[in-house]
């Protein structure tokens, strides 16, 4: 599929449908992996297969701030709370926190079996 079809695929309705399958973490994988391939073609109007190349597979499990509060249905300040507080895994890279999709996933977890 081309780096157009999946702006286009993305824009029409990607987050909807990240944030429907955030619980199931493969299939989210693939979500935000077309996501950013979307965001890099219009950004820079490369295809898929240059951004393919040149994205780093690890950075593509992290998640950022924003993007772990979308999944987890919190604010991006409670995620950083979070992080602050041990309760989700994270790094840091340019001062800025990631969070594999992995953390996320078992903090939804816990979250669900407190509810």
């Amino acid at each position: 599929m081309s780096a157009r079809a999946l702006a286009l695929l993305d824009e029409a309705a990607g987050r909807r449908l990240r944030l429907r399958y955030r619980a199931f973490p493969e299939l989210y994988q693939e979500l935000l992996a077309a996501h950013r391939l979307a965001l890099a073609w219009r950004i820079t109007g490369a295809d898929a297969s240059d951004v393919a190349i040149t994205t780093d597979p690890a950075a593509q499990s992290d998640l950022t701030t924003n993007e772990a509060a979308a999944v987890i249905g919190i604010t991006p300040s409670g995620v950083r709370e979070a992080i602050r507080s041990g309760r989700l895994t994270a790094s840091r890279r340019a001062g800025r926190y990631f969070v594999p999709a992995t953390a996320v996933a078992e903090f939804m977890q816990r979250r669900a079996a407190r509810m």
